[in-house]
This record gives C-alpha cells, sequence and structure tokens, in this order.
C-alpha cells in the first residue's frame, strides 16, 4: 500500500528541487549574459583606451574587473588633463529571477521606470587647468528626472536654446556659455552627439528611441542640497558621462562604432577642458557671483535653522518651567508667577529704553 504522506512529501521535495535548479539556471544564464554584454562593450571600446592612457586596468591582470553579476569595473591612468578615469559598468540584473519578474510586473503596470544596461565614465580631473563652472548634456526624455535629483543642476546653470545644429532630444544646460559655443563649434564633438542618437555626421537620419548618449555632467557644486557652508565649500569638482550599451553591441557593428566615437568623445571633453577651460576674466567674475549668491542662500538656511533651534529650544526650557509649577503649592505658584511679572517688565523696560536712544541718535 501506497503511504500518502510520504508521496506528499516526495513531491513537495521534488517541487522545491525543481525550483532550485531553474533559479540556479537563471542565474547563470543572466551573470552569462552580463558578462558577454560588458566584455563586447569593452572589447569594441578598448582601443580608446589603449590610445589615450599608459595603463588601462588595476594592474593585476584583469584590465576589466569582474564587481558582481551585473557590475563591472574599468581603471586607466596615464593621461594629460587628467588623473584617472574609474568607469562603472552597471547592467540589468538578469541573474536575479526575483527582481527580474518584480521589475517585469512593474513595468507593465507603469510602476517603474525601465533600467537600461549602461556604462558611467569618471574623470578625476586636474582641477586646476579650468575654472569653476557647469556643464551638463542631458536626454531630454529623462531631464526633469535627473534635475529633481540634483540640486547643482536644478539651481545654477540656466538652458542654452541658441546652439545651431543642436539637437532637441537633449538639453544642454551650464553656468558658462562660452565654452558650450566653443565645444559645439568642434565638428568632431557635433558628430559623437549625432552618433549617441544613432544619426550620421551631419545630423542626419532616423533618432534612436532611447539614445546611447544619457548624459554628460561637469559640476563643481554638490550633487544634493547642502545643509551647511561646509558642504557647499567643499564639494569636488567632478566630470562623468554615462552611455547605454546596446543588447546587441556583440553583433552589431554600427553599436560598437557608436560606443568607440562617444568614448573617444569623453576624453576629447577632458582635453577640451585641460585647454580651453581657463574661462575670460568677465566669465570668471560672473561665476564667482553665482557662487556667492548660492552660498548666501545656503548660510540664509542654515541661520533659520539655528533661530528654529533656538525658538525649540526656549519653547522646551518654558514648557518644562509650566509643568513644574503646576505641581508647587499654590503660595509658590503666585511668588514664581510674580516673579515672572517682574522679570518680563524689566525687559520690556531696557527694550524702550534701546529704541529711545535709537531715535534720539
Amino acid at each position: 500500500m501506497i503511504d500518502l504522506a510520504l508521496l506528499q512529501n516526495f513531491k513537495t521535495e521534488a517541487t522545491m528541487l525543481a525550483l532550485i535548479v531553474v533559479y540556479l539556471a537563471f542565474h547563470y544564464y543572466g551573470k552569462s549574459y552580463n558578462r558577454k554584454l560588458a566584455t563586447a562593450w569593452f572589447k569594441a571600446t578598448l582601443p580608446v583606451w589603449e590610445k589615450n592612457f599608459a595603463q588601462v586596468g588595476s594592474g593585476n591582470g584583469a584590465r576589466l574587473q569582474y564587481d558582481g553579476p551585473s557590475d563591472y569595473v574599468l581603471y586607466a591612468t596615464g593621461r594629460v588633463h587628467c588623473r584617472s578615469i574609474y568607469g562603472k559598468v552597471e547592467l540589468k540584473p538578469r541573474h536575479d529571477v526575483l527582481a527580474t519578474a518584480l521589475r517585469f510586473i512593474m513595468n507593465r503596470t507603469g510602476q517603474t521606470e525601465q533600467l537600461y544596461d549602461n556604462v558611467t565614465i569618471n574623470v578625476r580631473l586636474n582641477t586646476e587647468e579650468s575654472s569653476n563652472f557647469i556643464f551638463t548634456i542631458l536626454e531630454k526624455s529623462f531631464a526633469d528626472e535627473n534635475l529633481k535629483q540634483r540640486w547643482d543642476l536644478d539651481t545654477i546653470p540656466t538652458k542654452v536654446k541658441n546652439l545651431v545644429g543642436f539637437p532637441k532630444e537633449y538639453v544642454l544646460l551650464t553656468d558658462a556659455p562660452e565654452f558650450a559655443t566653443l565645444v559645439w563649434s568642434d565638428p568632431q564633438f557635433q558628430q559623437a552627439i549625432y552618433a549617441g542618437l544613432g544619426l550620421d555626421k551631419s545630423g542626419k537620419g532616423t533618432a534612436l528611441k532611447r539614445p546611447w548618449l544619457e548624459r554628460i555632467v561637469l559640476t563643481d557644486m554638490p550633487h544634493q542640497k547642502p545643509e551647511n557652508k561646509e558642504e557647499l565649500q567643499q564639494a569636488p569638482k567632478t566630470l562623468s558621462f554615462t552611455f547605454r550599451i546596446p543588447t546587441d553591441i556583440e553583433t552589431n557593428a554600427e553599436a560598437q562604432e557608436s560606443a568607440r566615437v562617444l568614448s573617444q568623445m569623453a576624453m576629447d571633453f577632458v582635453d577640451y577642458l585641460g585647454q580651453f577651460g581657463k574661462l575670460s576674466q568677465e566669465t570668471q567674475a560672473r561665476l564667482v557671483k553665482i557662487r556667492e549668491n548660492a552660498e548666501y542662500q545656503v548660510l540664509k538656511i542654515e541661520e533659520e535653522k539655528r533661530k528654529q533651534q533656538l525658538r525649540d529650544k526656549k519653547y522646551a526650557e518654558k514648557k518644562a518651567r509650566s509643568d513644574a509649577i503646576v505641581n508647587l503649592p499654590p503660595e509658590e505658584q503666585r511668588k514664581f508667577e510674580e516673579k515672572e511679572r517682574k522679570k518680563d517688565l524689566k525687559k520690556n523696560q531696557k527694550t524702550s529704553m534701546k529704541k529711545g536712544r535709537l531715535i534720539v541718535s
């Protein structure tokens, strides 16, 4: 006779084992897919990094370093106008079946933004070679979202609208239009921006629904709203480029060429900063005033917070005294109230005398 309980346990264990096998297979597939994608991007752009840097990789033999199932790291150093670059390849978590399923459901219901495979190149600049200013190019469809997350970009720069040929798919923000005009006048820079849209060298063709160039951000201000003067003044100057990685980059020659063009554009931009980043005295004076005004606003908020803290402290002390009085005998309460009345009267008399002296003078 078949033991039904034993059979049920066997079915449960078999189901759990099958789920584990599916999970492990999904994890392996997602991890392998991401490795191929990251490797294909790196192979396509490697000539750019080898051309521009004396050392590509950390020196331990791995040029593109594994940093997790969906993350890879690129490091390069030994170049004029910058100290090094740190690239972060961030891919969809294809290895995580639960996260993938949840993201699929949320995307279908419009509850979250779709994730993209991308790489962010962070450049460690020679800060003394250029003036302090902000320059950013953002993909227009994501511009509002980016600005909400960045105090520096939302507060300091203004939109530049008069650059001939600048594509409508992007937004350019800067507090140094002089530099923006200079950079955009370079044909190679224009061609790189067009390449990020999937257009030809003259900017013609059908633009990609999701451009390969997501954003360029140069800033000397804090990303988040500073709480005090020190946070504002100690913010480092940073430069970063974020590019999307096409899922077919392993076989798409056009995508591979665009990845190379965009990577070289990042290095050319570093050269623009090193060679032409020192702006005119008039522009620098205006940039200083902009930052002084930002500092004033931060100090104003800081002072208001200090005053509020003082008001809260006084209120707490007064409430503590009031609570203590309630427990005193009636006669002691009367004496305390008389003492407080005399104290307030004396304070008001001093205030009146000060006002009188000010009027006489």
